[in-house]
């Protein structure tokens, strides 16, 4: 199954889960051991995911540190003791692309990434100490089928401008 990237207008997705900062060679499995941690941490709520499970890439410093949270979109806002984290990824318009091994993430995001710089927008990304900063980096892993064998999973990378029926985004517009 081959997948185009896209252009997607998301709205805003609260989340909760934790936060977790590893190197390259340690991320599938620390992300593996997190969405236990914040599966437990959404049943000691009471509440229910609206989907599945969800990867933030806060920081970027490759290969040897990525900070991430882990966790599952929600509705409201929850108070979270000291293990827990309830975030927001912002709404805006991200380049996006779907695949269906998450062992291709890697390959995936390069795509995506190479995608949104041949269409000349800017991601909205700084540089800082830790490395590269994202305002709105994700990959959402859906639900598994029926069958267990497949999980699809979306990247998405926030951009600058607006999406208008999901087509490139427009320049940022300041009102004057």
């Amino acid at each position: 199954m081959k997948f185009e990237p896209a252009w997607e207008a998301l709205g805003e997705k609260r989340y909760i889960g934790v936060r977790r900062v590893v190197s390259m060679d340690q991320l599938p499995a620390v992300i593996s051991r997190a969405a236990d941690a914040a599966a437990e941490l959404l049943r000691s709520t009471g509440r229910e995911s609206r989907g599945g499970l969800l990867v933030r890439y806060l920081t970027i410093d490759m290969p040897s540190r990525i900070k991430i949270d882990v966790g599952f979109c929600v509705e409201e806002p929850i108070n979270l003791d000291e293990n827990g984290i309830f975030g927001t990824l912002p709404a805006g318009c991200y380049g996006t692309l779907k695949y269906v091994d998450a062992s291709d993430g890697v390959a995936a995001n390069a795509r995506l990434i190479d995608w949104i710089g041949s269409t000349g927008a800017a991601m909205r990304v700084r540089r800082s100490e830790d490395g590269d900063v994202f305002d709105g980096r994700f990959e959402l892993y859906s639900e598994p089928t029926i069958e267990g064998s497949v999980t699809l999973v979306k990247a998405g990378i926030l951009v600058e401008g607006t999406c208008f029926n999901d087509t490139k985004p427009s320049a940022r517009v300041d009102p004057k």
